[in-house]
């Protein structure tokens, strides 16, 4: 049965540590990322005349692995998305069902790795229209075997401060391997993001891993994650996509991240469009990022 690894990925373009609760990643991956802001539009503060839908990412890294994510839209509503991630190899599918009063109630992702694809359906609840539990099971393809999936996210006031994500293996006695998402702000944007992984799956125990990261200099535009929708950016958080940063209104300028005793600071250039929105980023490390609109 497939275990929980590590996974360090592409978000928005741009090299940043996350980690998946569905993923097979290797626990030597090391990408992050981080940016320093260049010219703004002449707007002070620039606030995008038009609203628009974030369309499609292709990330390039310093050795010149793709990553690309690409989003479907239905009446302005994210219906599917697609994430492909060359260096480790991975892809997914999220595919996006909404009730009659336009509320996400299920999204269903789809890991299409070639030995063990799987695939999670998750029921979307809310409690006083807030995203309060997605719950699920998780099917492997060729063993046809299943587990229990949930995420909890915790607010403080209408801000995400935490995220719980936790499987349960029925086949396996006291199973279990949990990713949590610990959020801290500063106004409208993240500070400081701390994920810890823990794996308890016999015969597989380890210590938990825990990975810091600030994130500082923010600009005055618009962070194109945020315009996704808020429970998609908290379920995604725990798969290929890891859009925590998707709950800042705007884009860190750097990035510092400390995990296994290593501590790494990086940067970026921006690039934006006449609407103030990001096309374009080039980090300290070389790697590069395109983002398109619609």
């Amino acid at each position: 049965m497939k275990k929980i690894f590590l996974a360090l990925g592409f978000i928005l373009g741009a090299l940043i540590i996350t980690t998946s609760c569905d993923s097979k990643r290797d626990f030597n991956d090391d990408m992050l990322f981080g940016m320093e802001y260049g010219d703004f539009p002449d707007i002070d503060p620039p606030i995008p005349p038009v609203t628009k839908h974030l369309k499609s990412v292709t990330s390039i890294d310093e050795d010149g692995y793709t990553g690309t994510a690409i989003y479907t839209y239905s009446s302005d509503k994210l219906t599917h998305v697609e994430s492909n991630d060359e260096f480790n190899d991975t892809s997914f599918t999220y595919d996006v069902f909404y009730d009659a009063n336009d509320q996400i109630n299920r999204i269903v992702i789809r890991d299409n790795d070639v030995v063990w694809a799987t695939t999670t359906d998750l029921t979307i609840s809310y409690n006083n229209g807030k995203f309060a539990l997605a719950t699920g099971t998780s099917t492997e393809e060729d063993s046809g075997d299943t587990y229990t999936t949930t995420i909890t996210p915790t607010y403080t006031g209408n801000k995400i401060t935490k995220i719980f994500c936790q499987r349960i293996y029925p086949l396996q006695p006291d199973g279990i391997d949990t990713l949590q998402h610990d959020i801290n702000y500063t106004g409208n944007n993240i500070s400081k993001w701390v994920s810890t992984v823990t794996i308890d799956v016999p015969p597989i125990t380890i210590q938990p891993i825990i990975i810091t990261s600030t994130f500082s200099e923010y600009d005055n535009h618009i962070n194109p994650n945020s315009t996704l929708p808020e429970v998609f950016n908290i379920v995604s958080s725990n798969y290929e996509l890891g859009s925590v940063v998707g709950f800042s209104d705007n884009n860190h300028g750097k990035m510092n991240v400390v995990t296994f005793g290593d501590n790494q600071t990086a940067t970026a250039t921006y690039t934006y469009d006449a609407d103030g929105y990001p096309i374009k980023v080039v980090a300290s490390n070389g790697s590069t990022a395109t983002i398109e609109y619609q």
